[in-house]
């Protein structure tokens, strides 16, 4: 079967939301530094470094192996993909796991070298070199892999232990430095819905998010029952997904019940607050919180030493930044990275889309960044780039529909929407380049930046 004819394009739509579907794009993350991300995404079936400061994928790990154990070629049908759930590793580690919803689930990626030193480089071609080997997560003699069941993986900083979120039983320790087939595991949390898995700062917390509430663990005294943080209760009936601690309060990726709408971004601490613009809008806009849309942010993740979280959104097929403090409170932006990819990683875009080159470099160029801006570079005028903030809900891996406007908002499985922003770049004085999905026929250029 070809890669185009195994494409089908169904979509959350826009006035009649559901979200019973995981879909196809960036799903777990992990911070390398405050710069770079390591995201699993299941439409690329790959794990890709992304530059949070400039845009763009700028490392790749293409999956070598398909659900049925048999290595994937050019030829092979991205249904029998594993569907790349999530990933961690450590500053120091010479390895991450990573999970997935088919095929092991449960995987140990050898590195040439840590990430972190890929980054302080600025180079990750050696992680198109790394190995990959199916695990077996067993625990008091059974094994958990083969379940669908396994979600978020977390490394503490020193790489002497991880933790794996299970749909039904829970979180589970176990020791990342061990070699072999098969890993050990043992419960330390019995729960239902377990799917996120974050560290606080100090890695003295593991934040577990259940459907109902996050459930704070004592990572040095596991048998510590946990405190609950509630989230349904609080947030007027809606689940959680993921969430991270930064200055007392928990941002929350939560959704309503089945079936009432999508997911978005909340605040948790003595009340609920909500972070985005309306739970039953799917859409991609940027800017402040009150008028900022997701479609559905699946994992997130704290920047290092920054005032921003990271947040994958699966189908908009980006990651989002979200700035929890400092000037930018509130602010919600965009991190370019999928324009291309189909055809540097697999040789061939399925279906043609609308020109959308990200035109970092160029851009930068006629800003006057340059490659290597001084952090006190003046700032300089926004522009907007030719790359449309256009999507659709994907259910096998590929493109969206080639189309220049939105279409069938009411339908499930026709609808696109997003036609009418652009990306535009903003420059920062720290030479980054802030990118923001806004309205095209708003003036806020002075020049438009193409191919």
């Amino acid at each position: 079967m070809s890669l185009l004819r195994a494409i089908r394009c169904v979509v959350v739509a826009a006035l009649v939301p559901q979200c019973s579907s995981t879909g196809k794009g960036p799903v777990g993350i992990y911070a390398i530094d405050a710069r770079y991300v390591v995201i699993a995404d299941s439409n690329f079936n790959a794990l890709l470094v992304v530059d949070a400061k400039l845009g763009g994928a700028v490392g790749a790990l293409s999956w070598p192996l398909d659900k049925n154990g048999t290595r994937v070629t050019a030829a092979s049908d991205p249904q029998t993909w594993v569907s790349l759930t999530g990933v961690a590793s450590c500053p120091t580690c010479g390895f991450a796991y990573v999970t997935s919803n088919h095929g092991a689930e449960f995987w140990r990626v050898s590195l040439p070298e840590p990430l972190a030193a890929m980054a302080a480089r600025r180079d990750f071609a050696g992680l198109g070199n790394a190995s990959v080997a199916p695990l077996a997560l067993v625990v008091d003699g059974a094994n958990l892999t083969h379940s669908g069941k396994l979600r978020m993986v977390r490394v503490s900083a020193d790489g002497s232990a991880g933790y794996v979120a299970h749909l039904s039983r829970g979180v589970f320790a176990f020791d990342p430095r061990r070699t072999g087939a098969a890993m050990p595991a043992k419960r330390i949390l019995e729960a239902d819905g377990a799917a996120g898995l974050q560290f606080a700062d100090d890695e003295n917390e593991l934040l577990a998010t259940t459907m109902g509430a996050v459930l704070v663990l004592k990572t040095r005294n596991a048998s510590a029952a946990p405190r609950a943080v509630k989230v349904q209760s609080a947030c007027n009936g809606h689940h959680a997904r993921d969430a991270v601690k930064a200055d007392g309060l928990f941002y929350v990726i939560s959704g309503p019940q089945q079936g009432a709408g999508c997911k978005g971004l909340f605040e948790v601490g003595e009340a609920c607050r909500l972070l985005t613009a309306r739970t039953r809008s799917v859409n991609w806009v940027d800017g402040p919180y009150s008028a900022a849309h997701f479609s559905r942010p699946h994992a997130m993740t704290r920047l290092p030493g920054t005032d921003l979280i990271a947040l994958t959104d699966i189908d908009n097929r980006a990651v989002r930044l979200y700035a929890f403090r400092g000037p930018a409170k509130g602010e919600v932006t965009t991190v370019p990275y999928d324009d291309g990819l189909w055809r540097r990683l697999l040789g061939g875009a399925p279906r043609p889309r609308p020109a959308r080159p990200q035109a970092t470099a160029r851009a930068r160029d006629f800003l006057g960044l340059g490659a290597g801006a001084p952090g006190d570079a003046p700032a300089a005028p926004a522009l907007w780039t030719s790359q449309r903030c256009a999507s659709c809900w994907l259910h096998w891996p590929g493109e969206c529909p080639a189309t220049d406007h939105d279409k069938n908002s009411k339908s499930y499985t026709k609808a696109t929407w997003g036609h009418d922003r652009r990306l535009l770049a903003r420059a920062e004085r720290d030479g980054a380049l802030r990118y923001e999905c806004r309205n095209a026929a708003k003036p806020a250029l002075t020049a438009d930046v193409c191919c």
